[in-house]
Formats: C-alpha cells, structure tokens, sequence
C-alpha cells in the first residue's frame, strides 16, 4: 500500500511597504477607469495613440526609464505634485509614491543596511519622508522632484546612522565591561545568536523571570521580530518614538546574547 504525503507550501512572509504600494498601484492603474493623466499634458514628450484621451499612470511611469526619461520627468511630476496636493488626494498620493518607487529602489541598493536595520523599516522611513516632504513641495520648481528623493535619501541616512552609532556604541561598552581574553592564532570564533535564536517565546519568558530584559522589552521583540509588524507601524511613524524602539530593542537583544551565551536563561 502507498501513501502519499503532501508537503504545505511555506507561507510567504508579510508584505514590505514598496510590495503594498506597488499592489495598490497597480489597482489604482487597472480596470475600466485607471489612474491617469490627459493626453495632452504627456503628449509633447512620448507617443499617445491617436484618438486616446488620457494615458494610464502605469504606462508613463514605464517611461521614466527610457531615453526620454528626463523629458517626461520635467512634463510629469510638476502635474503629480499638484494633484496629490488637493484635498482628499490620497490616491494621487499613493500614485506619486509609487511612480518614485522604482527610483527609491536603487537608493536603497546604494546603501548599506544590511545587518543594522530591517528592510521593511527602510522602505517605510523613505516613503514617510518622500509622502511629508510632497505635501509641501512647490510644483513649479523644476528640482521639486529630487528636492522629493533627497528627502527620502536622507531619511534613509540617518536610519541607518543612528543604527551603525548604535551598534558602535554596544559593542564599544560591552568590551569595555567584559574584555575579551586574547583568542590564539587559528582558534575557532565564536558565533553570536541572531534575533532568530533569541525571539523565541520561550526563551523571551525565560529572560523576564531572569530580569535579562522587561516584559515591555520582550513584547517589543516578540511583536516586531516573531510577529513581524513593522517599528513604524507599531510607533504610528513617530520618527522619535521610532528611534527609541530601535535603541531599545537593540540593547535588549544585546543582553539576550550575553545571556544565551553565558547559559544564564
């Protein structure tokens, strides 16, 4: 007798704000009446088949790449600006933001990140300072675009810089109270446990009885590591109060280490 056994696809992991903003964008640019500008406000700068009124948001944006790029950027934005400056605009919004998407893209790809911040932290820390700095960009600037990227950019920085400080930081005063002893030529290193190896449930329950960390730190760490929700979300997108979580999660996850390694929890 055979048997046969099936084997449950992994389920995917949450959604990072670029792959929301892209779903709703592409929503906004389907259907019967999508997202769009008039003919004649992007006809002077790519083809528009005879006849068409309005040309879908999608198929400009694909031309924000082309040889024409810079030409349809300078006819483009000035109009989207506008438009997501209106009253109850928020689709001109999310429009404006995701037709920056693929720009923002290769910022963060510039950069590196890896390792000190999350990269659904990234891209909400960009999207926030591109979305804030849009509602007050003045249309008839011609730079008011890269006024729009630099923004995001530099929010982008100072995530990640406040991250590299941190750690600096931790590390800098963690030898500082426990001086490593000198390690021989060709000893085998140490590995030190990811967030994976210190969020579990169990060892977070663990490390309150021990007082390693406080019930509010390892209900941080369970909600944004294991539970995946976003520091963002969770901080409503307080740039401050973000910052804090981070300094505080960091730290805690610093002790959790220490204390899986020295087999205290």
């Amino acid at each position: 007798m055979s048997s046969t056994r099936s084997t449950a696809a992994p389920s995917p992991g949450p959604a990072g704000p670029m792959q929301t903003l892209e779903a709703t964008f592409r929503a906004l640019t389907r259907g019967p009446r999508p997202l769009s500008l008039p003919a004649e406000v992007v006809g002077s700068v790519m083809e528009v088949a005879p006849g068409r009124r309005r040309v879908p948001l999608d198929r400009i944006r694909a031309q924000l790449r082309g040889e024409r790029a810079q030409a349809v950027a300078e006819v483009v934005w000035p109009e989207l600006i506008r438009r997501a400056q209106r009253p109850h605009a928020r689709q001109w919004m999310v429009a404006a933001a995701a037709m920056a998407a693929p720009s923002l893209r290769r910022l963060i790809a510039r950069r590196s990140w890896r390792g000190l911040v999350e990269r659904a932290d990234l891209e909400q820390e960009m999207l926030g300072a591109f979305l804030q700095t849009l509602l007050s960009a003045d249309p008839d600037d011609p730079r008011a675009y890269h006024g729009l990227r630099r923004a995001a950019d530099l929010a982008a920085y100072h995530l990640i810089e406040d991250a590299r400080r941190h750690a600096h930081n931790t590390v800098a005063l963690a030898d500082a109270e426990h001086p490593e002893p000198a390690t021989a030529p060709g000893a085998e290193s140490v590995t030190v446990p990811g967030p994976d190896e210190t969020s579990g449930p169990g060892v977070l329950e663990r490390a309150v009885r021990a007082q390693v960390v406080t019930a509010e730190e390892a209900e941080l760490i369970a909600v944004t590591r294991v539970d995946g929700v976003a520091v963002r979300v969770l901080t409503g997108g307080h740039p401050a109060r973000m910052r804090a979580a981070y300094r505080r999660r960091r730290a805690a996850e610093h002790r959790l280490r220490k204390a899986i390694e020295a087999e205290s929890i």
